[in-house]
């Protein structure tokens, strides 16, 4: 049944590493990409190469968030451990 209301599309997104969950954020997409922002934001100067995190904080000063996440999981495990970001979409639809 269809009452004209817009459902959002929601997305889950999940840090991995060997020791287990580090953050899990879910909204919007734009909202969790800028939480995920936020924690490569903080983690960077410890798990990456000084190039590579200041290339990062850079990426984030201009606003291009998804670029620093992008580039903060290709280089991480360079360094130090390994991490992996999974992003799931979540339909919230009315079927249910």
């Amino acid at each position: 049944m269809n009452t004209g209301t817009a459902f959002a599309t929601l997305c889950v997104a999940i840090v991995h590493s060997s020791d287990g969950i580090h953050l899990v954020t879910t909204g919007p997409e734009d909202a969790a990409f800028a939480e995920v922002g936020d924690y490569v934001r903080c983690r960077a100067e410890h798990q990456l190469w000084p190039d590579d995190a200041a290339r990062l904080m850079t990426l984030l000063e201009q606003g291009r968030v998804r670029d620093a996440v992008d580039l903060y999981f290709a280089r991480v495990g360079d360094r130090w451990d390994r991490e992996y970001l999974a992003v799931h979409p979540v339909d919230t639809g009315s079927d249910r």
